[in-house]
């Protein structure tokens, strides 16, 4: 396989990754990486010095791909006739992005700032990022309400206000 995600199950960023992969029906070898171990550590970094993941390593392109979205769209470009992750209109694929980034950065990294608060117990005060969720769920079901998916064919960015 030439494939292979360096992934924790505990990282959102990774579950987004997962389902694209499992939406393309790509084949890849899954390898979970224990930060708490320093040759999982050492291996992660080899393939991005950030030492964050996930990573997908691609061996027939001898390639590393980090950060999920990125991922994503390699994916997209790479198993087209699979499944369409990212629309072929450009104005659609825009609406794609835009909630992309919406979930990323005000879902996600503030949902995984919770949990390694938890995990660390490090009792930090986690109100700020507490706030940002609710207002970005608030604004999550303000666009969902009316319809199947967050950027589903009735999008508007009227609706994000």
């Amino acid at each position: 396989m030439s494939l292979t995600l360096y992934y924790h199950p505990l990282s959102s960023y990774c579950h987004k990754v997962l389902i694209a992969l499992y939406e393309t029906s790509a084949e890849f070898t899954p390898h979970l990486i224990d930060l708490g171990k320093d040759s999982d550590r050492a291996l992660l970094a080899s393939h991005w010095a950030l030492c964050k993941f996930p990573v997908l390593v691609d061996s027939d392109s001898n390639s590393s791909l980090p950060e999920s979205t990125t991922i994503i769209e390699y994916l997209a470009l790479k198993y087209p006739a699979a499944a369409h992750l990212i629309p072929a209109q450009p104005e659609r694929a825009l609406e794609v992005r835009l909630w992309d980034r919406v979930f990323d950065n005000y879902v996600h990294t503030p949902m995984q700032q919770i949990v390694t608060d938890r995990i660390m117990q490090t009792h930090a005060d986690l109100a700020p990022q507490r706030a940002m969720l609710r207002t970005a769920y608030r604004i999550i079901d303000s666009q969902v309400r009316s319809k199947a998916w967050a950027a589903d064919e009735n999008f508007s960015l009227a609706d994000c206000a």
